[in-house]
């Protein structure tokens, strides 16, 4: 059993432009959230010190679901979607 979970997020903005809002403190303050990062480092040092702190108190996830059950589930929110 594998114990990663990777997400890939796609911002429709040039490369240039993500990369300034995620390492740029006004502008990460502007965008997503206020914060106090000093430099580019700090805001590094600030993602690895909270993924650090999530995986050291990470509980194991109990999943349930099988594929059949999980689609039947999907299937009775679009039918309560589209009436």
């Amino acid at each position: 059993m594998t114990t990663t979970i990777e997400r890939e997020i796609v911002f429709p903005h040039p490369r240039e432009d993500v990369w300034r809002a995620l390492t740029d403190s006004a502008t990460l303050a502007q965008w997503l959230m206020p914060n106090d990062f000093d430099t580019p480092g700090h805001v590094q040092r600030s993602i690895l010190d909270f993924f650090a702190e999530r995986n050291r108190t990470a509980r194991p996830i109990q999943w349930s679901y099988t594929s059949r059950k999980l689609l039947a589930k999907f299937s009775a929110r679009q039918r309560i979607a589209t009436g």
